[in-house]
């Protein structure tokens, strides 16, 4: 591991962060997904295979290295309970991811209405979302 590596954050810092970093180490994590907008929201380039980055819990201390072996840009709609198994978070189905990405991705929904200049703006089945998979290297 090596400190030029970029940071791989996992959730929000605390208790959540935690348990993600946790479910990586255990092999229990291969996957994490985000909204495309948040891509464009913070002016980054998606996910690329062979990407590199150290892991990090809350306190930013590296943990390991994680690599990039698979992206997709799905419909929400289309996400599968395979993509739920991967994200290694206990989701029994893809309807059980849908519901817990939701509520999480809602606490954001005002800050991407302002960003796309659309009050109305709602997470829907056509909603792009990213799904990162990666290998602990």
């Amino acid at each position: 591991m090596t400190d030029s590596l970029p940071p791989f954050d996992l959730g929000e810092p605390g208790p959540m962060r935690e348990r993600l970093v946790e479910a990586v180490l255990a092999g229990r994590k291969t996957a994490t997904s985000s909204l495309r907008v948040y891509y464009d929201m913070d002016n980054a380039w998606l996910p690329r295979v062979g990407n590199r980055f150290s892991l990090v819990n809350s306190a930013r201390d590296q943990l390991g290295t994680v690599e990039t072996t698979r992206v997709d840009v799905l419909r929400l709609a289309d996400v599968t309970d395979d993509v739920a198994r991967a994200e290694g978070e206990g989701f029994g189905s893809a309807a059980d991811w849908r519901a817990a990405h939701l509520a999480y991705w809602d606490q954001y929904r005002e800050q991407v209405r302002t960003f796309l200049g659309d009050p109305g703006w709602t997470i829907g089945d056509g909603t792009e979302v990213v799904v990162e998979y990666f290998q602990l290297i």
